[in-house]
């Protein structure tokens, strides 16, 4: 019997191309399983446009013959995470955890550079606690990007030929109702995902002419 996939899916580049690697193996009997999470502490607009990158991805994917099968968790509560060396990501490791099925294999897409790696040892702790209680030694957790940089995730996003429009950088959107039916989101452009992303492109670009 194979193994469930579980991907944590923000709608991001890392997770997306992530989830894409793992979804081309995926079959109607064995899915690849995604979570995604809608905290009240992440601004609005980033959640809306998360959102409708996640809604894009599953369309393309669904015409490419992917198996996703996708759970959508609103956290109640407005405590913000701190940044005092505990990295925001801890809290996505917390919502995970009465979610994950037994005999599964936990997927992150954390590149270099995520503040996740300043609390790496807490991760590993808390999901191991996990395990002892519910007695769920099957569970496994996977960083399959951690040896990567976030211009390489790019690079590879593109060679797979995934619509741009199927991920979301901006921490910080800007928001603008069309009419009844339609909604524009822009990139503030400023924020640090965003200035993250435009070294990326640049760094690819650089790369691509040598």
């Amino acid at each position: 019997m194979e193994r469930k996939k579980l991907v944590v899916w923000s709608g991001g580049l890392d997770s997306t191309l992530l989830l894409d690697n793992l979804a081309k193996e995926s079959t109607k009997e064995n899915p690849v399983e995604t979570i995604s999470f809608l905290p009240n502490f992440i601004d609005s607009g980033k959640m809306k446009a998360e959102k409708r990158a996640r809604r894009n991805y599953l369309y393309y994917a669904k015409r490419k013959g992917y198996h996703i099968k996708n759970k959508t968790i609103r956290v109640s509560g407005n405590a913000q995470p701190t940044y005092t060396g505990w990295a925001q990501q801890l809290c996505w490791l917390s919502f995970i955890l009465p979610y994950i099925p037994d005999d599964c294999d936990v997927y992150f897409g954390f590149v270099q550079g995520d503040g996740v790696w300043r609390a790496v040892n807490h991760f590993y702790e808390i999901f191991t606690q996990f395990k002892y209680v519910r007695h769920a030694v099957n569970v496994e957790l996977h960083f399959p990007f951690d040896d990567k940089k976030k211009w390489e995730v790019l690079r590879d996003f593109r060679k797979a030929r995934i619509p741009y429009d199927c991920f979301w950088t901006c921490e910080h959107p800007k928001v603008t109702v069309v009419n009844s039916l339609s909604t524009r989101i822009e990139a503030c452009r400023k924020c640090e995902p965003c200035l993250t992303h435009r070294a990326a492109k640049q760094e690819v670009r650089m790369r691509t002419k040598k």
